[in-house]
């Protein structure tokens, strides 16, 4: 049976793998990816010193079957670690960091000392 640190492990290495589309939401720290009849949620939460990540597990009627949040996970460790590197990968696929933004600064930089 599947646990949610296999979940996790799977989302990252999928995402890092560019096959996981993650979308925006209205917090800007969230962000969706839909499978099929299920939709997961990855955020971070507020505190800077040390912020809560957080994966939710949605059902097709948008109820939370499953979700754990970085206090909750003990001993911290990979899991941990890989909720936070999953959430970062998250954004910057969804926000279209290295795609768009990179390659445009990338680029400026090239123009800019040129001239």
């Amino acid at each position: 049976m599947a646990t949610i640190s296999d979940i996790v492990e799977k989302l990252l290495v999928q995402t890092e793998l560019g096959r996981v589309r993650w979308q925006k939401t209205v917090d800007s720290q969230t962000f969706l990816a839909t499978f099929g009849d299920y939709s997961t949620l990855v955020s971070k939460g507020k505190p800077l010193s040390d912020p809560e990540y957080e994966i939710k597990i949605l059902d097709k009627r948008g109820d939370t079957i499953e979700r754990i949040s970085t206090p909750y996970i003990n001993p911290p460790g990979q899991l941990r670690s890989q909720l936070v590197m999953l959430h970062e990968a998250a954004r910057r696929q969804a926000l279209e960091i290295v795609e768009v933004h990179l390659d445009n600064l990338s680029k400026a930089i090239d123009l800019a000392g040129r001239t």
